[in-house]
């Protein structure tokens, strides 16, 4: 288990008044001290095993207000439900620690580490025998989500300053309307070079703030700095300008090549295997970071010395920002090149097509495939959805974002066209996808009757496993299906992609060239549409500039 990131702890003092203001505004039924599951009014918050009255007068009251605002936000935005075991617990837990150490009040007062070292203590005094792994781990689940929102809460900090960020904790961090990756977290307390996290964070809130990158862009600059980390670590860099001669400047930057060509990965990424080398476009960009995050700090280096609290941005000079030079900054789109392999044969596609019926078949039904040259029977995989999601991509050759944050309704008619006296192969609607890639693309294209079809049949299931009447919806077509009762959040890719290639692996196809034939590898659908496209005659770019693959001229 990895540790919980460092905290930007408020002063103590405060904690009465900031829990006030934590608790105003939330339901009249999360004011009290006393929850009773069997409550209608507290419906939602509460899981189905809970079956004793969590009572929470026995606590300082930013601990009882802190419990409130937690069942409140718990039931408001559906993302997980709390157990009244688990927490009757960690209230016993809490008062015990307030009567013998005065100082604590809020659950923000000691880290979760410190709080399950506690609740172990009580563990062991109540039962005589230390807790089991499983049983320390569910209670220490119970406590994660509380403690990191409190951080924010309470801090005066700028958002960037914080070691986890989360949109889902922080609501002060930019964002569009639909994130890809909304779910995911990002910890900056991996990072132990000091100077280069505070100052990494500095840059990637300047670049977030700005709009010169999005959410889903952070995760790459986190992998960026991570590197850049690791050679200040290796070579012993303790401060921002990195050596004590400017004339050297260029002689670290070509070291720091040679680091990135050494590197070694630590887990799979784009068919590359862990602990394979970097890519050379993987190379190139990790240089582009390294440019550009010098080349701002520079510019910015009195701002960044303010807000990190490290003068060393000050020593910073002209060289600094220029470390990479232009060839290698422009390098990396020089570096790819077109593959083959991201092209799906009509032969293979077929194959594909036809057996991805046993991604959504039920567990309990069995297909008959072809494989070695005989006849096997493979049991159902029951995901339904994401067989629709993949079809839907196949057939449109939208990325897997765009499908998987699709609305609920993105269909709309196509003026003045009836659908039934469309023949076979035109087109009967418009379908709307979530274009979170290039800003000012199109959002719509045409499509057919196998299209709105599928979402059709999509739309029937989710209503069934939410249990909405014909007029209610959901936010999304794809919702995820765990801590979204209100179904609010959609799949991520990466759990979309989880769940075709363990499809893949079971199915074991292989393309006419004897490679693996995966379909978690859903990109080469966009690929696959786009040259049937331009095979049939469709123009490379439009008018604004957009290639046929959703690319920028």
């Amino acid at each position: 288990m990895s540790s919980p990131p460092r905290r930007l702890r408020p002063a103590p003092a405060g904690r009465l008044d900031r829990s006030a203001t934590l608790a105003e505004g939330i339901p009249a039924a999360f004011t009290g001290t006393v929850f009773d599951p069997a409550d209608a009014r507290l419906a939602g918050a509460f899981s189905a095993c809970s079956k004793t009255v969590l009572q929470t007068g026995s606590l300082p009251v930013p601990m009882q207000r802190e419990i409130s605002w937690w069942l409140a936000t718990c039931q408001d935005n559906g993302e997980r439900v709390v157990n009244t075991n688990d927490w009757g617990r960690w209230a016993a837990t809490a008062a015990g620690v307030a009567a013998s150490r005065p100082e604590v009040r809020s659950f923000a007062d000691l880290t979760l580490a410190e709080w399950t070292a506690e609740w172990s203590r009580r563990f062991h005094a109540d039962r005589g025998r230390l807790p089991a792994p499983g049983t320390r781990a569910k209670a220490e689940t119970a406590l994660r989500g509380l403690l990191p929102r409190l951080t924010v809460c309470y801090s005066d900090a700028p958002w960037w300053k914080h070691d986890l960020w989360c949109l889902r904790f922080d609501p002060r961090i930019p964002r569009r309307a639909h994130e890809p990756h909304g779910d995911a977290m990002i910890r900056w307390d991996d990072i132990e070079t000091a100077w280069l996290r505070e100052g990494a964070k500095f840059y990637t809130g300047l670049q977030v703030e700005s709009g010169q990158i999005t959410w889903s862009t952070v995760f790459q600059v986190h992998v960026f700095a991570a590197r850049l980390a690791g050679f200040a670590l290796s070579r012993g860099l303790s401060r921002p300008a990195l050596t004590d001669d400017p004339a050297q400047l260029r002689a670290v930057t070509l070291d720091f090549q040679s680091f990135l060509r050494q590197w070694r990965r630590e887990r799979p990424a784009r068919g590359q295997a862990r602990g394979g080398p970097l890519d050379a476009r993987s190379v190139a960009r990790t240089l582009r970071f390294l440019g550009n995050f010098y080349a701002t700090m520079t510019d910015c280096r009195h701002e960044a010395a303010a807000a990190t609290g490290d003068d060393g941005w000050l020593a910073l000079g002209d060289g600094h920002g220029r470390l990479v030079r232009r060839d290698e900054l422009a390098a990396e789109r020089a570096i790819r090149q077109a593959d083959e392999r991201n092209y799906i044969g009509d032969a293979d596609l077929a194959r594909m097509l036809q057996y991805v019926e046993l991604l959504g078949l039920p567990c309990g039904q069995v297909m008959t495939i072809a494989r070695g040259g005989g006849e096997t029977e493979m049991a159902g995989l029951g995901y339904p959805a994401v067989m629709r999601a993949w079809l839907i991509q196949a057939l449109t050759g939208r990325r897997a974002a765009e499908v998987l944050m699709m609305d609920f309704s993105p269909l709309t008619p196509i003026p003045g066209v009836d659908p039934a006296a469309v023949p076979e192969g035109g087109m009967v609607a418009r379908l709307r996808y979530q274009q979170t890639k290039i800003d000012g693309a199109p959002e719509t294209i045409l499509v057919g009757a196998d299209v709105a079809q599928i979402i059709r049949e999509q739309q029937a299931w989710v209503r069934e496993h939410w249990r909405l009447g014909p007029d209610e919806a959901v936010r999304y077509l794809f919702p995820k299906l765990a801590g979204n009762r209100k179904g609010t959040r959609a799949w991520t890719t990466s759990y979309y992609d989880g769940t075709l290639r363990k499809f893949s692996v079971m199915l074991g196809l292989r393309d006419s060239d004897g490679h693996e034939l995966s379909y978690s590898r859903s990109h080469r659908l966009r690929h696959t549409k786009a040259t049937t496209l331009l095979n049939a005659g469709a123009p490379s770019t439009s008018s604004s500039g957009i290639s046929v693959t959703g690319h920028r001229k």
